[in-house]
């Protein structure tokens, strides 16, 4: 027989919503980083676009959203990306958020974004 604990609903922690964890996080790094100037996320920004970006960048990695935080991290790495200003919308495209991800900082060129 099982223990009545495992049907208890409050005893598991709920999963954190990404959404939060990826505003958090960046709100977090956008505020410490010195060498990229990462735009804060607001409520405003929080459009259907991003969420959508997210979830499938989430997808893309197995359900992992420690990957994210992890291509966070090594945002600041981006040489190209040093003295510029970079927006969540654009880390999450398809084309750019592996790049930082996998730390492809050689395929970081004007002509390539």
């Amino acid at each position: 027989m099982l223990p009545p604990e495992i049907f208890d609903s409050d005893s598991e922690e709920p999963e954190p919503d990404p959404f939060m964890l990826l505003r958090e996080y960046w709100n977090l790094k956008a505020g410490a980083m010195k060498k990229v100037r990462m735009t804060p996320i607001t409520e405003l920004v929080a459009s259907p676009w991003i969420s959508c970006n997210l979830f499938r960048r989430i997808e893309e990695h197995g359900g992992d959203v420690e990957r994210i935080l992890i291509a966070i991290d090594r945002i600041e790495d981006a040489e190209f990306w040093h003295g510029k200003r970079l927006g969540v919308t654009t880390f999450l495209k398809d084309t750019m958020f592996p790049k930082f991800l996998n730390a492809e900082w050689e395929d970081f060129k004007k002509d390539k974004r």
